[in-house]
């Protein structure tokens, strides 16, 4: 190959070169926005606030309880989030998990599309993974007063 033939094929790549550089750091700042994290006392406020949440909901409509029958649990603490007493869990028999993070993005438009057929039924979306039991997404207030059941002792 000629000098000249060597340059032109040198020239023609460095303006390539540039652009994959400044692509790269381009994607380095957007990854670092993406993964940027939030503080563990944060994440566990927010957490903790949706658990409460759940309690306060749960008090309202049960009959017969009180605070001591429903108790948030603390973080880092194994096993369900909210605790109910056997009273509670008769008139709601569920092991509740609460999870408040901004990963859940793509769920809450498929609830936004269920809701957006605009007919006379609650939206409802069932969601599956590949080796995974198909999981029922509906509103939570809805789903609280339905699943509340009347004591029967």
């Amino acid at each position: 190959m000629t000098l000249s033939k060597n340059l032109t094929k040198t020239s023609r790549l460095r303006p390539l070169k540039r652009t994959l550089r400044q692509s790269q750091s381009q994607l380095e700042i957007s990854q670092k926005s993406v993964s940027k994290k939030m503080r563990p006392q944060s994440a566990k406020a927010k957490g903790r606030k949706l658990q409460i949440w759940v309690v306060e909901k749960l008090l309202n409509l049960l009959k017969n309880v009180t605070g001591l029958d429903i108790k948030s649990t603390p973080m880092g603490v194994n096993g369900v989030d909210v605790q109910l007493s056997t009273a509670a869990f008769k008139q709601f028999p569920y092991n509740i998990e609460c999870k408040n993070t901004q990963r859940l993005t793509t769920i809450y438009n498929y609830y936004e599309q269920a809701e957006s057929h605009n007919h006379y039924g609650k939206p409802l979306v069932i969601v599956k993974m590949n080796r995974k039991k198909p999981l029922a997404i509906i509103d939570a207030e809805h789903f609280i007063e339905l699943g509340v059941r009347d004591e029967k002792i």
